[in-house]
């Protein structure tokens, strides 16, 4: 798990999606460790708490697959490339904030990330948005995000919980007879 969270954390550039992209990859697609569905809901979570997506999806990825020992890896093996990386970058800073060579590279990785972000959008879409309502609800928060773009995605992921409260949890007690 180390491994593949450092290889992942030290090629993927665009920082949390591009990697919870590749995550998702070797942890679903690769090795099997975790299902799509299990890792969707890891990629919900970790983008609902504070701090670095990418190292909250190591982290509780890798609890969901190796307990407590599994988070420490997996958070650990996605922290050190970009430590190293930083530490290489701030020491050539000067050097390379004026080269053309290394503007030039940055330029084609931004293209790069977009790509990288569709995918995950694509991928994700298939799984999480399963009926009329969640095409709703996904036009609702799109809309109110581009007019709203300075607002807090907390705000957005809480609004889209009190609404699917809201409507699922009636036609969940409907279906159990009353019980949820």
């Amino acid at each position: 798990m180390f491994l593949i969270s450092f290889r992942v954390g030290l090629f993927t550039f665009g920082g949390g999606v591009a990697l919870t992209l590749m995550l998702q990859r070797e942890y679903v697609d690769n090795q099997h460790w975790v299902d799509d569905e299990t890792m969707v809901d890891v990629l919900a979570v970790a983008r609902s708490l504070p701090g670095v997506v990418a190292v909250n999806t190591s982290l509780l990825a890798g609890y969901r697959i190796g307990g407590t020992a599994g988070a420490l890896v997996a958070t650990l093996g996605s922290v050190l490339p970009s430590y190293l990386v930083l530490v290489v970058v701030t020491t050539c800073y000067t050097a390379l904030i004026n080269n053309a060579v290394f503007l030039g590279a940055l330029r084609g990785v931004r293209g790069a990330v977009v790509a990288l972000l569709i995918a995950l959008i694509v991928r994700m879409w298939k799984q999480c948005v399963r009926d009329k309502l969640g095409y709703v609800f996904f036009l609702a928060a799109l809309v109110f995000c581009l007019i709203f773009q300075n607002v807090s995605v907390i705000f957005v992921i809480l609004a889209g919980l009190a609404a699917g409260l809201a409507v699922y949890l009636p036609r969940m007690a409907r279906k159990r007879g009353g019980d949820v």
